[in-house]
């Protein structure tokens, strides 16, 4: 196993990147990663942390779209995993695809905040989806947006991420998102982060 040391390497630090670590926080169980997180929270840096390459992966980008039927909100749960529906009143409610059963596709209305499979609130541009027998729920990630590193959380997965070994990260809602979610597909570098060993 190959370790490189990261405390060079600048992140841009964000609120959005602020607020996937509180909730990364929260959710993880895995003492290995909280600890990342934490030296992530308080140094702000990448000091003391160090990364396990797990090779080039194929990169996509996902979203929630905003419709205005159940019909539509189904179609693109099912393609998505969730979607959001408004009302005629205004009220936005998170359909999500639930799978099947007895051979009827099932969906659940629940608040209107999209979560990841891992129960995590998506945070867009930083929570990934990923296949959690490769890559557990909690771990935190490295890897290269437009020439940037950027961290991931893994928050979510799908059938489409397990099948095809992707990693794919959550842009938001709506089609400002899908039109960024577009722009990620390629193979990227990616490493799981670990605190480094200090003699």
């Amino acid at each position: 196993m190959i370790v490189f040391l990261l405390a060079a390497l600048s992140i841009p630090w964000t609120p959005d990147l602020e607020r996937a670590i509180q909730i990364q926080l929260q959710y993880t169980k895995d003492p290995a990663q909280t600890a990342v997180l934490e030296s992530l929270r308080e140094l702000k840096s990448l000091e003391g942390v160090s990364e396990v390459p797990l090779g080039k992966i194929r990169v996509t980008g996902y979203y929630t779209p905003l419709v205005y039927t159940h019909e539509a909100a189904q179609k693109h749960a099912k393609m998505q995993g969730s979607a959001l529906v408004k009302s005629r009143k205004g009220v936005v409610k998170l359909m999500s695809y639930r799978g099947k059963k007895s051979g009827k596709e099932l969906y659940r209305l629940l608040g209107d905040l999209p979560r990841g499979a891992s129960g995590t609130p998506l945070v867009p541009g930083y929570s990934a989806a990923v296949d959690p027998e490769r890559i557990p729920y909690g771990s935190v990630l490295l890897t290269q947006i437009e020439g940037k590193p950027r961290l991931l959380f893994a928050q979510d997965t799908g059938g489409k991420v397990r099948r095809n070994h992707e990693i794919d990260v959550y842009m938001g809602i709506g089609e400002k998102a899908r039109q960024e979610a577009l722009k990620l597909h390629r193979p990227r570098e990616i490493s799981l982060l670990s605190l480094s060993f200090q003699e």
